[in-house]
């Protein structure tokens, strides 16, 4: 079997923007295919073409063709933001009535359903409503219920991103099962090439240059030089034996550490290990089970920027532009307009200022609410997996735009399973550590 598509175009709805510029590939079942290029360039857009979802739910409008060579083909679409997968309470709910529109009969399902649970070490959040899951544990929940309908074809969008190396290595073993045992084609989107050589993907580049101003940027970042601020550094906050219990659980054991200004830190640990719950626990949107986070005495009122796993949940009005406005109206503080464009350059955002951020690649919107954020120089910027999207060039863009804000004394606390991003900071290491039993 294969998907052929054809003198590929898609023009945005109410827009005269289009991607995928007279896109011709064919995709066999026998093969893995990694779709590379920069945020923004259509790779989403092009999956979900491939899996007949464009135009019609995305609308706009699609030129060419995209051929079938069996119309039984079954084909399953993994989104970027897990979010969008589900539409039951719970994952077993989920599955089974994934297993039902199979045709399987009730015993058939709750049979290949528990096999599933032993097989994949899923027992424990199987039961839990979807929304209490961590953003890894969604992407894993939403990559087995993908895998459930038997496809002849995986499309997947970054279906590694919030995955923990465990969990990363795992699922990769059980692709790599799927291709060459079962034969189920892959197609995916990703900006790592290096996993996906693991099951010899060939690749597909949807954009054929890059700027030379861009490579140049890429080599620079490399070359940042790290400061000393310990003789300048100001107390922001005390974190003292904080814990969190969810569902008669204690995610993780009790902790304490400081913040203070001119700092980077990353909060580790593995999937479901708590690390979101702490950061919204440090941005006071919930109160911790036990501890105390006490702001330092000789600080004003603490200024903290967040922006979630899902980019889509930080915005509040319908364009880039408001919500620039929005922030320069809400800081108590003065902020410099010119700083606005010089955000909206570095981050590559000009041309999308009067694009409401639902209609931006989820790319571009971490790069639009990052950019917000910074705009209200807040003394603590508090990112969730921040590269979710993002090419190699965004993503230096933002360590460079982190650096001169740090400088200046803000504090970056961040997760991130992506290590290549870590490591271009000297960062400090707060570790969430299972309790013990």
């Amino acid at each position: 079997m294969f998907i052929q598509a054809s003198s590929l175009t898609y023009l945005f709805p109410n827009t005269s923007r289009s991607v995928l510029a007279e896109v011709n590939a064919q995709f066999d079942q026998s093969e893995a295919v990694l779709i590379r290029g920069r945020s923004g360039s259509g790779k989403s857009t092009l999956l979900k073409a491939l899996a007949g979802l464009a135009p019609r739910y995305l609308g706009g409008t699609l030129y060419g063709s995209v051929r079938k060579s069996d119309s039984k083909m079954r084909i399953s679409y993994l989104p970027q933001l897990s979010e969008d997968h589900f539409v039951c309470d719970t994952l077993n709910e989920e599955v089974l009535m994934t297993l039902w529109l199979r045709g399987l009969s009730d015993k058939s399902a709750e049979t290949l359903w528990n096999n599933c649970l032993l097989k994949y070490s899923i027992g424990d959040i199987s039961f839990r409503s979807i929304d209490s899951l961590s953003g890894g544990e969604k992407r894993k929940a939403s990559l087995i219920l993908s895998m459930l309908k038997d496809p002849h074809f995986l499309i997947l969008d970054e279906p590694l991103s919030q995955l923990d190396p465990f969990e990363r290595e795992q699922m990769m073993v059980f692709l790599k099962r799927l291709q060459f045992d079962h034969g189920v084609g892959l197609i995916v989107a990703d900006h790592d090439q290096s996993e996906w050589n693991k099951v010899g993907a060939r690749t597909l580049d949807i954009e054929t240059t890059t700027k030379k101003s861009d490579d140049d940027e890429l080599h620079k970042t490399k070359a940042l030089v790290w400061k000393d601020f310990e003789n300048s550094k100001t107390r922001y906050m005390e974190i003292k034996e904080v814990s969190y219990v969810h569902s008669n659980r204690l995610l993780f054991r009790p902790i304490s550490f400081d913040i203070c200004s001119h700092e980077i830190i990353r909060i580790s640990g593995r999937n479901g290990s708590g690390k979101t719950t702490l950061l919204r626990i440090l941005c006071n949107f919930i109160e911790p089970h036990k501890g105390q986070i006490k702001p330092s005495n000789s600080y004003r009122e603490l200024d903290i920027a967040y922006v979630p796993q899902n980019p889509s949940q930080f915005f509040l009005t319908d364009t880039l532009e408001k919500e620039f406005e929005l922030t320069h109206k809400l800081k108590n503080k003065h902020l410099n307009i010119e700083n606005r464009s010089k955000l909206l350059e570095h981050f590559g955002l000009d041309e999308h200022r009067l694009k409401h951020p639902l209609d931006m690649s989820v790319g571009q919107r971490q790069r639009a609410a990052i950019s917000v954020a910074l705009y209200g120089h807040p003394d603590i910027l508090v990112l969730d997996e921040p590269t979710h999207g993002l090419d190699p060039l965004s993503r230096d863009r933002l360590v460079r735009a982190v650096f001169e804000y740090v400088e200046r004394g803000m504090t970056l606390v961040f997760t991130t399973h992506d290590d290549r991003f870590a490591n271009m900071f000297q960062y400090r290491d707060i570790q969430l550590m299972k309790p013990i039993c």
